[in-house]
């Protein structure tokens, strides 16, 4: 019961901070976003991506068959779902550092 509150409070935390940033994107979003910036950047086709999408298909498959298999697997999403809930903010927290950076807030 332990391991649950602690997973509780840190999903609380991630949360916070999820709708923190996001709150902040929609507020530069509405404030005109990057319209006065005048550099592109061209897109990379390299193929990478493909790499990236077969991967994450492929781990999505060994988790619902994990699943599929053991009841310990179970543990696996909450875990998953606050990785990504985390590299979703710290995306969000590194493109604003980058911005501010090239002074365009």
């Amino acid at each position: 019961m332990t391991l649950f509150w602690i997973a509780t409070v840190v999903a609380v935390v991630i949360t916070f901070l999820f709708v923190r940033e996001g709150v902040r994107e929609f507020v530069h979003l509405r404030d005109g976003g990057d319209r006065g910036v005048e550099v592109e950047v061209p897109a990379e086709d390299t193929g990478r991506f493909s790499l990236k999408a077969l991967g994450g298909v492929v781990a999505s498959f060994s988790c619902i068959v994990l699943i599929s298999v053991t009841p310990y697997a179970w543990y696996l999403l909450p875990v998953l779902s606050l990785g990504s809930a985390v590299a979703v903010v710290v995306a969000f927290s590194v493109d604003r550092r980058a911005r501010v950076s090239k002074g365009a807030v």
